[in-house]
């Protein structure tokens, strides 16, 4: 069995001029229809895009971006539940054909770049990969990760898929009197169940407590939020021994945070396994 599978990708740009064609990515979506796979991510930080284009209004083109994210996300939950004979009826011949749905091809600030492609042995870590190189890499603040915080949260997230939780998990927003956070991944069972995935899995120890001190930092907005709810840490444990210590560091200061909640590394799972069916079989 051949295990190389075919796939087109495109990336989306934000267009600033249209005359002098500057242009900074700001997304990627993969696509292989053999395997009704449709991967989608987009910028969250608008940073470097402030930088280059100071009048840019950063704050609503990423709200754009998530609900492009967000818009694909469902139409490829979809395009896997469907059965092999729907599937080929449906199917798009390449990812430009299917991306042009979400963003049409117009005179606006995002365009789609030409189609590439490439053969892959894994679809989502080829999705992680050119997100790294073309959009986040550049990035004059982004963190170098031997892992990001969606592989963390591919490995959790089967505790869910064995439940059957994972077409449950939604984003949820809580408000405070100082700002709203929102979380990508929450669940509902009585009171929210906020999942937040961190890989710790960075190259710098310097970067891992500061991206701690950052988490650390948002949710303390939240500690006077009227909502009932509690927050699991997804951790993702570093591979470099030479980074032991500030990652210990991290973990003590994500026990700092002032709102309920619980802390569970990978190894771990087991026991965030444990808490989820607490947490969903109570009313």
């Amino acid at each position: 069995m051949n295990d190389r599978i075919p796939y087109s990708y495109t990336t989306l740009r934000y267009v600033h001029d249209s005359t002098t064609g500057e242009f900074v990515n700001v997304g990627v979506v993969v696509y292989a229809p053999t395997e009704a796979f449709l991967g989608a991510r987009m910028r969250r930080r608008y940073s470097r895009l402030t930088h280059f284009f100071p009048n840019v209004e950063g704050g609503a083109l990423v709200q754009t971006l998530k609900i492009i994210e967000r818009s694909m996300a469902a139409a490829a939950k979809r395009m896997d539940k469907k059965g092999a004979e729907d599937l080929f009826k449906v199917m798009e011949k390449d990812v430009l054909s299917l991306a042009t749905q979400y963003v049409p091809l117009d005179d606006s600030s995002l365009q789609w770049a030409p189609i590439r492609g490439g053969l892959a042995s894994d679809l989502n870590a080829t999705l992680d990969r050119l997100f790294d190189r073309l959009v986040d890499r550049y990035d004059e603040h982004s963190l170098k990760t031997s892992r990001t915080d969606a592989e963390v949260w591919r490995e959790f997230s089967k505790v869910l898929e064995v439940r059957r939780l994972d077409d449950q998990v939604t984003e949820h927003s809580v408000k405070s009197s100082i700002d709203t956070v929102t979380f990508d991944r929450a669940l509902k069972n009585g009171k929210w169940h906020l999942l937040e995935p961190i890989s710790f899995d960075l190259l710098d120890g310097a970067t891992i407590k500061r991206k701690a001190q950052q988490i650390a930092g948002q949710m303390m907005i939240l500690q006077d939020a009227k909502e009932d709810f509690d927050v699991y840490l997804l951790v993702g444990e570093p591979k470099n021994p030479l980074v032991k210590k500030e990652y210990e560091v991290a973990l003590k200061t994500l026990d700092t945070i002032p709102v309920a909640k619980r802390v569970f590394t990978e190894s771990e799972v087991a026991s965030f396994g444990q808490a989820i069916d607490k947490a969903m079989s109570h009313q």
